[in-house]
């Protein structure tokens, strides 16, 4: 049983990458999982277009738990956030679900993008315990490409299409501390509390996305599609893969094409401490 979790702040491309390995036969990518039985319980739509309920790649794991769903929404928040730190999940519903699913699905390695946070600190040591090999992703953005994305606003406010006015100087200060910490977890977990650990700049996605995916995953470009790509079974993800069943990777060189406030330039470079001196490949 072997899982992928890409990890590093929200709006780093991981629904990109994840994507994109879905695209792969021998890996699956299921999103952002760690909201799964919250979107069973409100019957939100699975990446592939049907309402997660009638998905018959999903139907088969949750069928068995009829009636439990809301449990399991509780315990996984109850086990996966920092206060999972003091508790067991031994032996608990969440266990055996999550058990279930990777030996039904032990013939492909599992690609999670529920990222690390201190609502989902836990998760993937949990997943390890469950006899998981856990390979952390650590997904790393440039710090002007993502300061470049937070001044378009919120994930919130984007799907509503509210245009931002003037600089939202408490979001990006709420973001620079949300994007410290969920690179400080990453490391930690990925380095001491896992089986292995991958470090990836997201600028090498969509510069190079051919030598990208041969040098961290072995894998051949010409196998797929890079324009049209099958968004698969995800759970929750951002809008990009909500808007279709399919999404294209746009090459980027890279260049900003906004102009950055000069305080939040310079903040959000701190940043580039959790970027190694060396490509980290295991």
């Amino acid at each position: 049983m072997n899982c992928f979790y890409i990890s590093g702040y929200g709006r780093s491309g991981s629904t990109v990458l994840d994507t994109l390995l879905t695209n792969f036969d021998g890996l699956e990518g299921i999103g952002e999982a760690t909201n799964l039985f919250d979107c069973i319980h409100n019957n939100e739509y699975c990446s592939c277009g049907e309402p997660i309920l009638e998905c018959e790649y999903w139907k088969p794991f949750f069928k068995e738990y009829n009636g439990k769903i809301n449990k399991l929404a509780i315990e996984t928040r109850k086990y996966e956030g920092l206060r999972g730190l003091f508790k067991k999940s031994y032996n608990s519903i969440y266990d055996q679900f999550w058990t279930n699913y990777f030996k039904s699905n032990s013939n492909v390695d599992i690609v999670d993008s529920s990222k690390i946070s201190r609502k989902t600190f836990m998760r993937p040591i949990i997943f390890k315990r469950l006899g998981v090999n856990v390979t952390i992703v650590h997904l790393y953005k440039n710090s002007d490409l993502l300061l470049q994305s937070l001044l378009k606003g919120s994930n919130k406010d984007l799907n509503k299409g509210v245009k931002v006015e003037g600089i939202p100087h408490i979001f990006l200060l709420r973001s620079f501390v949300g994007a410290f910490f969920a690179n400080l977890f990453t490391c930690l977990i990925g380095r001491f509390f896992s089986n292995g650990y991958k470090f990836i700049e997201y600028e090498e996605i969509v510069v190079d996305c051919d030598t990208f995916l041969v040098n961290h995953f072995g894998l051949n470009s010409s196998l797929v599609d890079l324009e049209n790509l099958n968004c698969g079974h995800g759970v929750s993800g951002n809008r990009v893969r909500k808007k279709s069943k399919s999404i294209s990777l746009r090459k980027s060189n890279g260049n900003i094409s906004l102009t950055l406030p000069i305080f939040y330039k310079y903040l959000f470079r701190v940043l580039v401490i959790f970027k190694p001196s060396k490509p980290i490949i295991e």
